[in-house]
């Protein structure tokens, strides 16, 4: 299959127009950072709520913010055209069109940059693993913001959808799960599909494994503060899973995390049983 590449792009640039374009792909990483930073701290929540245009005064005082890292912030957004600025009067909007965008809700999209600074944490790791006498791989633990950043761009849409359009467009699905079933929830991260699915279907039981402790103790605090009895969790690699898992469970779970594994095959035939 023949991949076709945007017009003037490729062989088909000339030095400027590739120079141009690699200078651009270089500025939007550093836009993404200063994006994540303002999603972090509040701004766009702050900028969308606002009726009218705000100073960067403004603006800070309603954030709780240093005003001067506000300016400077808002000077990133002015420049990568996300927030417009009326330069006599030194103030600040975002216009109704970009707000769901910007904002918290089904179509957020600042939010993804928080992966920018989540992959930079072991950026020094990384680099290493490149070296013939370097390391083999970087552990999960050196991903610190990697389980909140999950949590965070999955929750809302496993409310908006995990029971209504995931468990219920399978035939029988909901009422096996009703009637008391084993269920394993593989690379549960902050536990949030399982305690779902056991406060919908209490006769069931739920257990979710993690490589990750910190995900792991999440889960465990969320489904005690719920007291859901028929939800648990621990830390595991899918890689060395007890055998007797694959006849134990009658449903097995996967939500983005199979892409993730060192070795997806093995882990999906430990618990399969395949």
């Amino acid at each position: 299959m023949e991949v076709k590449k945007p017009s003037g792009v490729g062989v088909d640039e000339n030095p400027a127009e590739f120079a141009d374009r690699l200078m651009k792909t270089v500025n939007s990483g550093a836009l993404a950072l200063a994006i994540s930073l303002g999603v972090d701290n509040g701004l766009f929540e702050v900028l969308a709520e606002q009726k009218g245009p705000k100073t960067s005064q403004e603006i800070a005082k309603i954030a709780g913010l240093k005003e001067r890292y506000v300016r400077e912030w808002l000077g990133a957004m002015v420049v990568g055209n996300i927030v417009e600025m009326d330069s006599e009067k030194e103030e600040y909007h975002i216009p109704e069109r970009r707000k769901p965008f910007l904002k918290k809700g089904p179509y957020n999209i600042v939010a993804f940059s928080g992966l920018v600074p989540l992959l930079c944490q072991a950026y020094n790791q990384v680099s290493d693993c490149f070296k013939e006498n370097g390391p083999e791989g970087v552990p999960y633990s050196q991903y610190p913001r990697f389980q909140a950043f999950m949590d965070h761009m999955s929750r809302a849409m496993h409310d908006r959808n995990l029971l209504k359009n995931i468990i219920s467009s399978f035939d029988g699905l909901t009422e096996m799960l009703d009637s008391g079933v084993d269920v394993l929830d593989v690379g549960c991260g902050r536990g949030h599909v399982s305690i779902l699915l056991a406060q919908r279907f209490p006769r069931s039981r739920f257990h979710g494994f993690d490589i990750s402790e910190d995900g792991v103790a999440f889960a465990r605090d969320e489904s005690r503060t719920l007291s859901l009895s028929n939800c648990t969790f621990e830390v595991m690699d899918a890689i060395s899973l007890p055998k007797e898992w694959a006849e134990k469970y009658k449903l097995v779970l996967a939500f983005d995390c199979i892409h993730d594994m060192a070795y997806p095959q093995e882990s999906c035939a430990n618990f399969t049983g395949s």
